[in-house]
């Protein structure tokens, strides 16, 4: 999993999870607050360190800097092989994000509201997610060069 393309490719499937996030906010109420709960994360981490959290817009920039970051190190362990294999492995690191998305931050205390409100939100969090996974796999097939 070395060079490149496993990082562009969990890249390419953070910032198609961030994107479908924004469309689905303006498409339904029921859609899961990412940002509401990354935005939480990051004031519950400063809180902890005994630290001032950032506020308005540096606060929202932070979370989605986290969000990025992680979400693009997690699926960059899609690889960058080419195949059907890499597209499915996309989709079921993506499906585990979402469930994981959804009763992770009860377990650890941020509640359960942004992302498991309701019965249809807690689907389309694992959606989300699922779409993630399979950005980061499509772009794995979509890279020039050689497959590692």
């Amino acid at each position: 999993m070395r060079g490149i393309r496993p990082f562009v490719s969990g890249l390419a499937g953070a910032c198609g999870l961030e994107v479908a996030h924004r469309v689905m906010r303006r498409l339904t109420d029921d859609a899961p607050r990412v940002d509401a709960l990354g935005k939480h994360t990051v004031k519950e981490v400063f809180d902890r360190l005994g630290i001032d959290a950032p506020q308005g817009n540096t606060l929202y920039s932070t979370a989605l800097a986290g969000e990025i970051i992680t979400n693009s190190l997690y699926f960059s362990q899609i690889g960058g092989r080419r195949g059907m294999p890499t597209l499915l492995k996309g989709l079921n690191l993506g499906v585990m994000a979402g469930v994981g998305a959804i009763f992770v931050p009860q377990k650890v205390g941020l509640g359960k509201e942004p992302l498991a409100k309701s019965a249809k939100t807690a689907l389309l969090t694992v959606g989300l997610y699922a779409f993630g996974g399979l950005c980061a796999g499509l772009m794995a097939q979509l890279l020039p060069g050689k497959s590692s």
